[in-house]
């Protein structure tokens, strides 16, 4: 059996992501983060390191149990069904319907396809992990916020790369491919044989 994931627990973290993604803008200009009425008020550092923690760490705990989920049904299931239609699934085709119209991110260096998979790779293996800001103004008053964007670099080898990740979109896909992997007939770690006693 593979390891028990927990798909409710992935999708709540990916709705909080989206929230936070879609809500830092309205947040940042009511304090009037980074303006010059927050100078020694601590709100743009204390909103950076919870941008930079929370965001990280959802991410990266997301795209492991990602790698986790695709690996396991790569492995255990040479056919997956459809449960609706009986039609025979490659996970692949999960990954593309999952990012269907979606833009997850924008590859800046590097020579890879960006889905959903490989994205989950580059957060893994990020060597600097930036959260993007942008300014705008709330009565004349200018202010920062965190764009929803967060940028990656590392390599590949000896190939460097740097991607920006839509972090909205990107969870909006993860979230369409739980959907569509709910689909079907199978599951994650759960083994309901009992327990089993060592002799």
């Amino acid at each position: 059996m593979s390891h028990f994931i927990d798909l409710d627990g992935i999708l709540e973290k990916l709705v909080l992501l989206q929230h936070f993604s879609y809500g830092s803008e309205r947040y940042c200009s009511d304090r009037l983060i980074g303006s010059i009425e927050d100078q020694g008020g601590y709100e743009e550092d204390n909103y950076w390191g919870w941008t930079k923690s929370l965001v990280s760490n959802y991410i990266l705990e997301c795209s492991i149990k990602l790698r986790v989920i695709q690996d396991t049904f790569n492995v255990n299931y040479s056919i997956i069904q459809d449960s609706n239609t009986g039609k025979d699934i490659n996970l692949n085709l999960f990954d593309q319907k999952a990012c269907n119209k979606l833009i997850i991110g924008e590859i800046i260096k590097g020579n890879f396809k960006l889905n959903l998979r490989e994205s989950c790779n580059k957060i893994i293996h990020a060597v600097n992990v930036k959260p993007l800001w942008a300014k705008s103004s709330n009565n004349g008053i200018e202010y920062q916020y965190w764009n929803g964007k967060i940028q990656l670099t590392g390599a590949h080898g000896k190939s460097k790369w740097l991607m920006i990740l839509d972090v909205a979109q990107w969870a909006r896909a993860y979230e369409n491919f739980i959907e569509l992997l709910e689909g079907t007939d199978h599951y994650l770690g759960q083994d309901f044989t009992g327990l089993e006693k060592n002799s």
